[in-house]
Formats: C-alpha cells, sequence, structure tokens
C-alpha cells in the first residue's frame, strides 16, 4: 500500500520545492516546522514517520512536545501558541496535498479530521499620539544609528504603514516628481500609490544626495553592490535564484533586528512601557485612521490588505472615549426630542397652569 510511504520525504520534497520556487518566507515556515517535527522524532528515537503512522494520537504527542520546546526570540519562555499553531497549519496543507493530489493517503484517515490546534488572540500594539509625539520629542544626535531608526519608524507610520521589509529596499526611482511614493508590496506583489505627506518628504530630504542615481537605496541599510541590489522591480526580484533570494531575506532579517533594538531604546527614552518595533507603526497607522473616522474598506485600501478581515484585526476594538462619546450623542437626540414635547406641551398652558406646575416641580 502506497500508504507506508515516508511523510517525512514527502513533506520535505515539499518544503525544499516551495524553496526553488523562491517564496523564501513561506520556506522559512515549512523549513521550521520539519526541523521541529525531526526534533520531535528524534525524542522519540525515531528518524521516519510514515503515513500510517500519522494519527491523531500522534498529533497530540507533538502538541505536547511543541509545548515544552523553548522560544528562540525569547529562550527563557516557551513556544507561543500562535508559533505551535503555524507548525500545525504547515503540515495540514503538506497533508491535503498528500491526500487531493498524490492520492497518498485516503480523506477519511487525514489526522486533521479529529485532531485541531487553535491561536490565541494576542493584543496589537498601537501608539497614542502622546506616545508618538514623546519619540519625535526626543533630543536624537543626528546622523546616530539610534536617531535614523526613529527616522524609519515615523516615515513608515507617514506612508499608511509601509512594512519595514518594503521600506528597506526602497530606491529613489519609487519616489515620483508629483511627491508619490510608488512600490509593488513584496509580500502579496500588490502595487501601491501614495501621496506623501510634507512629514515624510521632511525625512527623505535628510536622505537625498545631489549624486544620488535613480536605483540607489534611499535609506542606508542595504548593500549597494551585493549581486541582488541590480534586481531593482518586484518582478526582476521574483525572478532571482533561491539562493540570492534567501540571501536578500537575511539582510532584512538582520537589518529588521537592528533597527527594532534601537526602537526598544527609544521607547525606553521616551517612557513607554509597550513593546515597539518596526510593525507597531503599521498598528499604529491603522490607529490613527480609525480615529479619524475612516471606515475599514478605506484603510483596507491604504494598508494594502487583500481582504477586510485582516484589516479588521488591525483596527482593534473602538476606545471606550469613541463608544461613550457615541452614546452621548446617540441618546442626546432622544433628550432633545423628550425636551422639545415638554415644550409644546407647556405652551399651551395660561400663565396661571404655568406658575402651578412650576411649584410642583420644585
Amino acid at each position: 500500500s502506497e500508504t507506508s510511504d515516508s511523510f517525512v520525504d514527502y513533506a520535505q520534497k515539499r518544503t525544499d520545492d516551495i524553496r526553488a520556487l523562491g517564496n523564501i518566507r513561506n520556506w522559512k515556515k515549512y523549513n521550521g516546522a520539519m526541523n521541529k517535527l525531526k526534533a520531535f522524532l528524534k525524542s522519540k528515537n525515531k528518524k521516519d514517520l510514515t503515513f500510517a503512522e500519522l494519527t491523531p494520537s500522534l498529533l497530540s504527542d507533538f502538541d505536547t512536545f511543541l509545548h515544552q520546546l523553548p522560544n528562540e526570540r525569547q529562550p527563557e519562555l516557551l513556544l507561543h501558541q500562535n508559533s505551535i499553531q503555524v507548525v500545525f497549519r504547515v503540515f495540514r496543507a503538506i497533508l491535503n496535498k498528500a491526500v487531493s493530489e498524490d492520492k497518498k493517503m485516503l480523506p477519511q484517515d487525514n489526522p486533521f479530521n479529529v485532531f485541531t490546534c487553535s491561536g490565541i488572540s494576542t493584543t496589537k500594539e498601537k501608539l497614542t499620539d502622546d506616545e508618538l509625539n514623546r519619540m519625535l520629542a526626543l533630543d536624537l544626535p543626528e546622523g546616530s544609528l539610534i536617531w535614523h531608526c526613529r527616522n524609519y519608524f515615523f516615515f513608515s507610520f507617514y506612508c499608511a504603514g509601509i512594512r519595514v521589509g518594503d521600506l528597506i529596499q526602497l530606491r529613489w526611482c519609487n519616489i515620483t516628481n508629483e511627491g508619490r511614493l510608488v512600490y509593488t508590496m513584496g509580500k502579496t506583489n500588490r502595487p501601491r500609490d501614495l501621496k506623501l505627506i510634507p512629514d515624510a518628504l521632511d525625512i527623505l530630504h535628510y536622505y537625498k544626495k545631489d549624486d544620488a542615481k535613480p536605483t540607489d537605496y534611499i535609506f542606508p541599510l542595504l548593500d549597494g553592490k551585493a549581486t541582488w541590489s541590480k534586481y531593482v522591480t518586484q518582478e526582476e526580484k521574483n525572478r532571482m535564484p533561491a539562493d540570492m533570494k534567501e540571501n536578500l531575506f537575511k539582510a532584512i532579517g538582520a537589518k529588521t533586528a537592528l533597527i527594532n533594538k534601537e526602537l526598544a531604546l527609544i521607547a525606553k527614552m521616551a517612557g513607554i512601557e509597550k513593546k515597539v518595533s518596526t510593525h507597531v507603526a503599521r498598528h499604529t497607522f491603522a490607529r490613527k485612521a480609525k480615529d479619524e473616522g475612516m471606515d475599514n474598506l478605506a484603510v483596507k485600501d491604504m494598508l494594502g490588505h487583500s481582504s477586510v478581515s485582516i484589516t479588521e484585526r488591525y483596527m482593534g476594538s473602538f476606545s471606550t472615549e469613541r463608544i461613550d462619546n457615541a452614546m452621548r450623542e446617540i441618546f442626546k437626540k432622544d433628550e432633545d426630542s423628550e425636551m422639545n414635547n415638554i415644550i409644546k406641551q407647556l405652551q399651551g398652558l395660561s400663565p396661571e397652569k404655568l406658575q402651578m406646575v412650576l411649584a410642583q416641580i420644585q
């Protein structure tokens, strides 16, 4: 029976295929999941796993194993529930392909028919206007690393929460003569075209050199002499070999970590308790849009999301202050209406009867 085939070999080939296709972001997820599966099998003194052995019970054992692994970013803590959910999503996707396309397992034998792994809601950190102003008010030495990193954060915020991976790769050809930012998002391949506000233009002014070429990187982050730097458009980058894509991905990851380290320091200096990172600029823009009364469809377009449900997760719940004000407005109308009715009734009374009514109220 084909169901005795190695699941590990099949899953590894699928992982390698994703890398060969150049989807490095997705490959990182698959590769991480494979490493965890191999560590689990090693803990059981096994090297392989057949499709026949893939049962809900085995997935439960794997789940227990994952819950005991240390978190890579914070080794003193254990793996986050949402990281565990990502691992199971990867294997569910692999199994679905194995069942539907490659007939490695019968649909009714798929353990994910029974086994489920849920994530948990996390708080999307957003900064208030006061916190943003405190960051801007910090006296940072111009030209220093920490000063640059504050610029990167606010440029992202001013540009509808441009993702850090896209910001790091921006070139002067992405800025039009009309003062617009035109680029293609690396994560989704969706085009973006934004009018730059004066605050964003002020930041760009610091970085523009007289001899700057259109293909030069705007921000001093990536090596302009690296092999991947000659590929400018997203279309060209999509066609780079997998090794080159991975090297670029690693360089962006290293710069993102560097910026986030400085942003944590900025937050501390500004007396901000929240964990501030590059992605917080994106969440903060969504919060600002919400506070200005933008509807979710408008914010969806601004953030470049593929669906409104993603935007709604960013928008978070309305603040209690806004709800309080809305409630006041709603019931104020009822109060006004009631007052108008009373006035109408009193208008028909003689002065003597009006005096009597007022005496009763007192």
